[in-house]
């Protein structure tokens, strides 16, 4: 594989077996064109692990190829959202076919993927992130540390009601412009909030 955040990442095959990660976060949401290219994923044993920004208007990094993929397995999404993120589609792996021989899930999430719910939604033909912009009332707990932005896993910083009942990114995601957030819930682990 070569390239950089400055020019395009180009390649004619990915593999990434079970229990390998294979990161192209580099502050660029980039397609990688396999153009006919063989993509496997996950063969073997263990969770594959792949990297990926997520930019402005539904561009991402994307794996593509005009062949089948070959998947297997849980396939774990590490995202990045850089600046300008925001709710969309999202679409990560694209092939011929091939694509759900595996089970897809999200792992480390960093970067500005903040006010949205997301969610991975995958077909023979495509794998996406869907992020759906947050409402409603938000709890603080800090289980996630003293960030707004803090996750942990799938866990956020806030609980979905008053009796603080953990919040993920898939259930109702973190505050957005359309939320209230409340600085009280019942189990709140985090240290003591201050504000100037």
């Amino acid at each position: 594989i070569s390239g950089s955040a400055a020019t395009p990442i180009t390649t004619t095959a990915v593999t990434v077996a079970g229990g390998a990660t294979l990161s192209t976060i580099n502050t660029a949401a980039q397609t990688i064109n396999l153009v006919g290219g063989a993509l496997n994923l996950g063969a073997g044993t263990g969770t594959t692990n792949l990297g990926l920004d997520l930019g402005t208007g539904g561009a991402a990094d994307l794996y593509t190829t005009s062949a089948s993929a070959t998947t297997a397995n849980t396939i774990r999404l590490n995202l990045n959202g850089l600046s300008g993120f925001g709710a969309g589609t999202y679409t990560v792996l694209s092939a011929a076919g091939g694509l759900s021989g595996a089970t897809y899930t999200l792992g480390t999430l960093s970067g500005s993927l903040t006010g949205v719910t997301l969610n991975v939604v995958s077909s023979p033909t495509e794998v996406q992130i869907n992020a759906v912009a947050s409402s409603g009332d938000f709890y603080w707990l800090g289980s996630g540390g003293t960030s707004w932005a803090g996750i942990t896993g799938v866990n956020t910083n806030f609980a979905t009601d008053l009796a603080g009942t953990q919040g993920t990114i898939t259930a109702n995601g973190t505050p957005g412009t359309g939320s209230s957030v409340i600085f009280s819930a019942n189990g709140q682990t985090g240290s003591t909030l201050t504000t100037t």
